[in-house]
């Protein structure tokens, strides 16, 4: 949020959300329930059935929303400046050169800390509801681009909010940003 209001765009989220639902037909919280929620089980299964390849013009819902959100996100990116939040939009825009890929990580004390406050839970509970979503980001991550979410070679800068503040972070990106469009 910070970012996109600093640089005065659009922040797409939640929207990627309506969107997908909307072009496909289906709720919001169904598409928000599985757009990334791919389970380590059901991960081993597409893995062992080679469900992972959609059979042609009739995909599973996963992959039907994942096409969805990509379509979104590729013409968000091709209308205006924007900021978008996961969905591996880094990996949709990978071939995008005015696109710019950052992955904010933090240490697991710092996450818990921040998510306590989110869900009204103790510290035990949110580590694992932390543990919970990054398995299952990891999952679709891996599922649809072949790669993993935390591999730093899939983003243009990867930064650490344990170490620097979001402020600060917003800055960093704000400079990268300028630095990339002087070199090209």
């Amino acid at each position: 949020e910070k970012l996109a209001e600093k640089l005065g765009i659009k922040l797409y989220d939640k929207y990627l959300i309506d969107a997908t639902a909307k072009e496909l037909g289906c709720s919001y919280a169904f598409v928000q329930d599985n757009e990334q929620n791919i389970s380590t089980a059901k991960l081993w299964e597409l893995i062992f059935t080679d469900k992972s390849i959609p059979v042609s013009m009739n995909p599973s819902e996963d992959d039907a929303i994942f096409v969805a959100q990509s379509r979104t996100i590729q013409k968000l990116a091709m209308q205006e400046s924007c900021v978008i939040v996961g969905r591996c939009a880094n990996w949709v825009l990978r071939n995008d050169e005015n696109s710019f890929h950052v992955f904010v990580c933090s240490d697991i004390r710092d996450a818990v800390k921040r998510v306590t406050g989110y869900i009204n839970a103790d510290a035990e509970e949110a580590k694992t509801q932390i543990m919970k979503i990054n398995r299952a980001r990891a999952n679709h991550y891996w599922q649809y681009t072949g790669g993993s979410w935390t591999d730093g070679r899939n983003y243009d800068l990867v930064v650490n909010s344990s170490k620097i503040n979001i402020d600060e972070i917003v800055d960093i990106i704000c400079n990268s940003i300028k630095k990339m469009k002087e070199n090209h």
